[in-house]
């Protein structure tokens, strides 16, 4: 039976640090440990754990203790109109208990695998508050909420910004925001990026998803550089907005991490450079 996480049987997770981090791929797990490289915190994807093998939960403790740990499931289905799955809650629970993350994401999509956008009518809305409260009640953890990936030209990401901002508002959940994504929906229609992104409710933004290398994902190959480029300057014109924020590198499996920890060093360096130009701003 799920049961909310209480305080005597759940240590406050270490707190996500505003820096650079990367997605936790095992076979790059020892490379991680001897040089971090400017790597502060790690993402576990939920469905890569489904094994309890001990060598991997022995590796994943000393990985714990060594960085901060945030938890992403791809496969929630928070936007669906029907009951979550109790059986996947309870494992992310048992995962959560087990490795104390700092922070829980997932995507806001009616399914696994689905990258539109929920209907925005008021009982998907209050079907999706009532699941991300659900879900934050049984983690213990407030969760931070993916956009989705496809979004079409009339609307773009900017259209569906009072659905994210409603279900902010009634739940106090937090939004990860992929600038891939920002930057895909803009060029695919032929907007400015930096409008796309102040349509957004940037005062809840909890974490940054930024593509490392370039956007592979969800647009023709034609348009993949100039998504790219534009991905790396939304970025710094965020943090100019809001501050450092928690910035995971997203990449496809192939990137080796040196790569990947090469654009953590350049996020971490924007980061800086951009607190520096603020401090002597006020000075």
């Amino acid at each position: 039976m799920l049961r909310p996480m209480s305080q005597p049987n759940y240590r406050a997770p270490s707190r996500i640090p505003q820096r650079a981090g990367v997605g936790l791929r095992i076979d790059q797990a020892r490379e991680i440990l001897r040089a971090p490289r400017g790597v502060a915190f790690l993402e576990m994807r939920a469905e890569n754990l489904a094994s309890d093998a001990a060598p991997l939960r022995a590796l994943l403790s000393v990985i714990r203790e060594r960085f901060p740990l945030s938890l992403r499931s791809a496969a929630l289905s928070i936007g669906r109109m029907r009951s979550l799955d109790r059986r996947h809650l309870a494992n992310l629970q048992r995962l959560v208990a087990l490795y104390r993350p700092g922070a829980f994401s997932a995507p806001l999509a009616p399914a696994a695998g689905d990258a539109g956008y929920p209907p925005a009518d008021e009982s998907t809305v209050s079907c999706i508050a009532t699941h991300v409260d659900q879900v934050q009640n049984v983690l213990g953890l407030r969760m931070l909420l993916e956009c989705p990936v496809a979004e079409t030209a009339g609307e773009g990401i900017a259209g569906r910004a009072e659905v994210l901002a409603e279900i902010i508002a009634r739940t106090d959940c937090r939004l990860s925001l992929d600038l891939g994504i920002v930057a895909g929906g803009a060029v695919r229609a032929g907007l400015s990026p930096a409008d796309c992104l102040d349509a957004l409710p940037l005062a809840a933004v909890g974490q940054i998803r930024l593509p490392a290398l370039g956007i592979d994902s969800h647009l023709p190959s034609t348009e993949r550089p100039a998504a790219a480029t534009a991905a790396w300057a939304i970025y710094t014109h965020l943090i100019a907005q809001i501050g450092p924020a928690p910035t995971l590198l997203d990449a496809a499996e192939r990137v080796s991490y040196p790569a990947l920890a090469g654009a953590a060093v350049r996020a971490n360096a924007i980061m800086d450079d951009i607190c520096v130009a603020n401090f002597r701003r006020i000075a």
